[in-house]
């Protein structure tokens, strides 16, 4: 396990897109009062790839993706890593995942953040 600093737009989570999981997601983020009656976010929004939800707005916002580029969601399970993230141990996508995603995804940003990570990466990488 490792203790992550993350940047304050890091606040992306990635959910599996099943029907079971859809209703999981929509209990979940109505229990953390997502607004998600307003926003037509249902039971079924999450159960296919491709809907993406934002709660809050920047830079206090979560979005939920059940897709991201140039990984499924099986391989980032696969590479995931365990972090404690302010005293709370969560799952989070690992390095060479998120490097296929940021070179996939190809804006600037996600580019210049792929090169980071070449440059600066971990010993046994």
């Amino acid at each position: 396990m490792s203790n992550l600093e993350l940047p304050d737009d890091f606040r992306d989570v990635l959910v599996r897109a099943t029907p079971a999981n859809s209703a999981r997601v929509f209990a979940a983020l109505s229990a953390f009062g997502a607004p998600v009656g307003p926003h037509g976010v249902d039971t079924g929004t999450f159960d296919s790839e491709g809907p993406a939800y934002r709660v809050g707005m920047k830079p206090l916002c979560i979005d939920v993706l059940t897709k991201i580029s140039g990984v499924s969601f099986d391989e980032a399970e696969n590479d995931a890593v365990r972090a404690d993230i302010d005293g709370r141990v969560v799952r989070v996508i690992g390095r060479q995942a998120l490097l296929r995603n940021k070179r996939a995804a190809g804006r600037h940003k996600d580019l210049d953040d792929a090169e980071w990570l070449e440059h600066h990466g971990r010993a046994g990488d």
